[in-house]
C-alpha cells in the first residue's frame, strides 16, 4: 500500500464559500464534487421549527393552565357556577329568605282570616283587604328580587351542568 494521504475538508468553517468534496477513486484519481452551502438548511429548518413547536405548547400549555385555574377560582351559587367577584355581587343581591319565611306566614294568617271573614262587615272587609294590599306590595317586591338575583346569575355565571345526584 502506497502512501495515502488524509484529505480534511475544512471548507464546512467557511460558509459563504461552495463546499467542495474531493472523493479518490479507486484507481487514484480524484474527483471534485461542488456542494453548495445549502445542506445546512435542514439544521436551520429544525431549529425553526422547534421554537414553533415550543411557542405552540407554551400558549396552549397557559390556556389550559388558565382555564384549570378558572375552575378552580369558581363558586357554586345555587345551580350556577361563579367567579369569586360574581359569586360576592350575587351573595349581597341574593333575596333574603326570612322575608319569604315573613311572607309565607303572613299568608297563612291571611287565608285563616278570610275563612272567618264576615263579608257583611264593611270594616272587617276594609281591613282585610289593606292588609292583603299591604301583603301584595311585600310579595311584589320579594319577586322583584328575586328576578334580579335569578337574571343576575343568568348574565354572569354558568349553569352548573354536574349535579350531585347523578
Amino acid at each position: 500500500m502506497a502512501n495515502k494521504h488524509l484529505d480534511f475538508d475544512l471548507d464546512f468553517l467557511d460558509k459563504k464559500s461552495e463546499k467542495h468534496h474531493i472523493e479518490k477513486n479507486y484507481d487514484g484519481n480524484k474527483e471534485e464534487h461542488k456542494r453548495d452551502s445549502g445542506g445546512n438548511n435542514w439544521k436551520t429548518i429544525l431549529i425553526v421549527l422547534g421554537v414553533i413547536i415550543g411557542f405552540i405548547f407554551l400558549v396552549f400549555g397557559s390556556d389550559s393552565s388558565s382555564t384549570n385555574s378558572s375552575i378552580d377560582d369558581s363558586v357554586a351559587v345555587g345551580d350556577y357556577l361563579c367567579s369569586r367577584a360574581n359569586a360576592s355581587e350575587a351573595d349581597s343581591i341574593r333575596p333574603d329568605s326570612t322575608i319569604f319565611d315573613e311572607l309565607e306566614s303572613e299568608q297563612n294568617d291571611l287565608d285563616s282570616e278570610h275563612s272567618y271573614l264576615d263579608e257583611y262587615d264593611e270594616f272587617a272587609v276594609d281591613d282585610y283587604n289593606s292588609k292583603v294590599d299591604a301583603y301584595n306590595v311585600k310579595k311584589d317586591e320579594y319577586n322583584e328580587s328575586v328576578d334580579k338575583y335569578n337574571t343576575f346569575l343568568v348574565e354572569n355565571c354558568t349553569k352548573n351542568t354536574t349535579s350531585d345526584w347523578e
